[in-house]
């Protein structure tokens, strides 16, 4: 089975060997914006012995090639794009790449993030720096933050981390709430380059029907809530609502709902006991007709009355 961090990583355009150096065991770097590096191309003076700095777009400006995209790549695939463009001027190109200055460091972003991908790391950055630079957690973003990191980068300052069943990477789970309260200062960590930060998707519970806040409600960790209390997280029922008539869709087996029904109004009168959802549930508060009946004559009252006033004027 292909390990998450590494899936993660293909799907990002980078292989594991690109990331972590095809059978060094060790990471190979991979370059960013503001990285400088020097080519050693002796048939071509012009480029030969060259330093030369990747811009803000990540292109490096060759004389007499042009332009060359370089973020992204590693010392091995920019020396293949580089060879590739220089066959323009030399039958048997091999350019060396050498690097000069590392001003940036990959590391993936995954998950429930507003821009998940590679983030480029340009000196020391912790965590909550790094979710940043993703554009911070999507509104469905769970309460835990994975952490994975290849052994071969050393440590992982997380409590309770441990090695994945491939011996080739570490993993830990922060919680966030505890990054934001300060409960969990320590969790700030310093993430280096090639770590996978995995922000997983909450779990929800979603309340429908005649409520002023019908929607789906993400769940803290480890957190249950019961029928009035995702009751309450939707506001309230309308003046419409049939309470008694609640119910709850529950996945069953085979990926089929069952109906469970709930009399919320004896639940709020203490005449029977609240029903804890799980994740996934569907709290569903149908409407009465007789109410909708009242309220439109009420209304049409009302708009009469109201008539009547101005007339009356």
């Amino acid at each position: 089975m292909l390990h998450f961090a590494a899936l993660t990583l293909t799907l990002f355009g980078l292989t594991d060997s690109a990331v972590y150096g095809q059978g060094s065991g060790r990471p190979a770097y991979v370059f960013g914006s503001g990285d400088q590096l020097s080519i050693r191309i002796p048939e071509v003076e012009e480029l030969h012995d060259k330093p030369m700095r990747i811009d803000e777009a990540g292109d490096i400006n060759l004389a007499l090639l042009g332009r060359l995209h370089a973020s992204g790549l590693t010392v091995s695939q920019l020396e293949t794009a580089l060879n590739e463009k220089l066959k323009k001027l030399v039958i048997q190109p091999a350019a060396v790449v050498t690097i000069m200055e590392m001003k940036s460091q990959p590391v993936a972003v995954a998950g429930m993030v507003r821009s998940p991908g590679i983030v480029q790391l340009q000196g020391s950055k912790s965590l909550l720096e790094v979710l940043s630079l993703a554009g911070g957690l999507a509104p469905e973003a769970g309460y835990r933050i994975q952490i994975t990191r290849h052994v071969e980068s050393g440590p992982l300052p997380i409590e309770g981390s441990h090695a994945d069943a491939t011996g080739k990477y570490l993993v830990g789970d922060i919680t966030y709430k505890g990054l934001l309260d300060g409960t969990n200062p320590g969790g700030n960590i310093q993430i280096i380059a090639d770590d996978l930060i995995t922000v997983p998707k909450a779990a929800i519970v979603y309340v429908i029907g005649d409520v002023h806040r019908p929607g789906g409600f993400a769940l803290a960790d480890n957190e249950t809530v019961s029928a009035l209390q995702a009751l309450a997280m939707a506001e309230g029922t309308l003046v419409t609502a049939a309470p008694r008539r609640a119910s709850i869709k529950r996945m069953g087996k085979d990926n089929q709902r069952v109906e469970i029904a709930v009399d919320l109004a004896k639940v709020m009168d203490s005449k029977a006991a609240d029903i804890n959802l799980l994740p996934n549930d569907i709290l569903i508060i149908p409407s009465s007709a007789a109410k909708r009946a009242s309220t439109r004559v009420l209304e049409t009252l009302l708009q009469l009355g109201t008539g009547i006033a101005i007339y009356r004027r």
